[in-house]
């Protein structure tokens, strides 16, 4: 994997697990809580804030491969790389909700090449099928993540077009 990749990958990171894109979405902040406090918590919430997550990297993974600066030949190692970790960092598929190193890879893989072979228009409604909004049992999150969502896959898109016009920004 080349540097501009591993640039971008760390900048896919630093970018999910920043307070902005959540707060976008329409989270206060960026869930931050323990394994401990997790289980204290209700079972729908903690899966939403994991799904949104793994939708954050999907589609800023998906910016950087339609903006060129990752290639489509290199989501594959990409994808390992998301659920193996780097250097240091190992199981980073636990840290981003999945269980296995399989799921984590065929889920991310499958949902990114998903959003990549499909029309930025229909992204909102990806994302909102993936993350069972229709399922969520408080009508005002519900609420606020549909509107959320717009203007996040609209972040996205202008993302993607400021990282093709200047990819010096990658690193």
């Amino acid at each position: 994997m080349n540097e501009t990749t591993l640039k971008a990958v760390a900048q896919i990171f630093r970018t999910s697990l920043s307070d902005e894109p959540w707060q976008t979405i329409g989270f206060r902040c960026r869930p931050k809580y323990g394994a401990i406090f997790k289980r204290l918590r209700p079972e729908w919430k903690v899966n939403l804030e994991g799904s949104v997550l793994k939708e954050m990297i999907v589609l800023f993974t998906t910016a950087y491969i339609l903006a060129g600066t990752i290639k489509a030949n290199e989501i594959d190692e990409v994808v390992n790389l998301y659920a193996n970790g780097y250097g240091s960092v190992t199981d980073l598929f636990r840290t981003i909700g999945y269980k296995t190193k399989l799921e984590a890879c065929a889920h991310l893989r499958d949902s990114i090449r998903l959003y990549v072979d499909t029309d930025a228009s229909e992204w909102p409604g990806i994302m909102l099928d993936r993350l069972k909004i229709k399922e969520l049992p408080d009508e005002k999150l519900a609420a606020r993540i549909i509107v959320g969502v717009i203007r996040f896959i609209e972040s996205v898109r202008w993302m993607t077009a400021v990282i093709r016009d200047q990819p010096e920004i990658t690193g």
